[in-house]
């Protein structure tokens, strides 16, 4: 991947580990300096897929923005507290995790205890007390179960054909597979890989995902209703 940065950049993706460290680029007679990490879009990605570099990142950003918060518990109301939570917050752990949100789950909890220490302090509990009530109360979801809504709009909005073209037959269906029918024929076909990221990613976690949604809330009348239904699906774990 060759990154229009002010000093041209290259890095080599990989999802198994390994790369061509002595491979040169050269770009207008000029060789390109390999970097291991970089940020595009707003994502930092590393050589080897692993989001790690990105979720470091942001966690330092939201642990400073939730330092913030912890002064403030003082001197503002719950509410107001909430709001700081929602726009000092969220943005960092809402912004693409449909790409990084199915990393490894060890990358994933740095950021799930932040999120912990947030709603413990704008209730201001006890730093040890469940905290999955307070996310309930608070109707915040945890890192977790926010990639598993946004993948789940994602496919909800895929059935819907609202998508951008360049998703189109992105998924298969079973019963465009084989003609019989059975019960599960307008499920997606799942499919599996060796690889670790290919096997983190939508085109396979999205049908894993959708074929494990109860029916009521697949059949969901609009996008809103399906998120009120799903997230109140998700917070079921949570009381």
């Amino acid at each position: 991947m060759i990154m229009g940065t002010p000093k041209m950049t290259s890095m080599e993706n990989s999802d198994d580990g390994t790369s061509h460290k002595n491979a040169d680029i050269i770009l207008d007679n000029v060789k390109l300096q390999r970097v291991t990490k970089t940020k595009f879009l707003g994502v930092i990605m590393d050589e080897n897929l692993t989001w790690k570099c990105h979720i470091d990142g942001i966690s330092k950003t939201i642990s400073r923005n939730i330092g913030i918060i912890n002064k403030l518990k003082f001197y503002m109301p719950e509410r107001v507290l909430q709001t700081l939570y929602c726009t000092l917050v969220l943005p960092y752990i809402n912004y693409g995790i449909l790409i990084w949100g199915n990393t490894c789950k060890t990358y994933l909890e740095k950021i799930h205890k932040l999120q912990k220490w947030a709603v413990r302090t704008i209730s201001n509990s006890h730093y040890r007390s469940h905290s999955g009530p307070l996310f309930h109360k608070y109707d915040f979801l945890n890192v977790f179960d926010t990639y598993k809504l946004e993948l789940g709009v994602f496919m909800y909005k895929y059935c819907l054909n609202q998508l951008p073209n360049s998703f189109n037959n992105f998924f298969t269906k079973r019963s465009d597979i084989h003609s019989y029918h059975t019960r599960n024929s307008n499920n997606y076909n799942q499919t599996r890989n060796k690889k670790v990221f290919t096997d983190q990613a939508v085109r396979t976690t999205g049908p894993i995902l959708w074929n494990s949604l109860n029916e009521n809330v697949k059949e969901a009348k609009s996008l809103k209703n399906f998120r009120k239904k799903y997230k109140l699906h998700l917070f079921l774990s949570y009381i």
